[in-house]
């Protein structure tokens, strides 16, 4: 999951996200805590630790939906292809 959520965070820069290394280890740290199966929550958690701009959410559900590829409601899986 790690390696998914450095990706994430790799893509979000491209995207223009200010992602600092302290946001990263909150959000890893936070999805500790929770279910990494329901992707709502995961979804909101990241956001909630990462973006600063609340009309960037779009941008960052786009991003969200091309890393974090989802199948059979298993959640989040491997990095997916853009």
């Amino acid at each position: 999951m790690l390696d998914i959520l450095v990706t994430f965070a790799e893509q979000l820069r491209e995207e223009g996200f200010d992602v600092s290394a302290s946001e990263l280890i909150d959000a890893s740290r936070a999805l500790c805590l929770v279910d990494i199966t329901d992707k709502g929550l995961v979804r909101d958690l990241l956001r909630s630790t990462m973006v600063k701009e609340p009309d960037t959410a779009r941008r960052f559900d786009a991003v969200f939906d091309r890393v974090f590829r989802v199948s059979a409601g298993k959640g989040p899986g491997t990095p997916g292809a853009p």
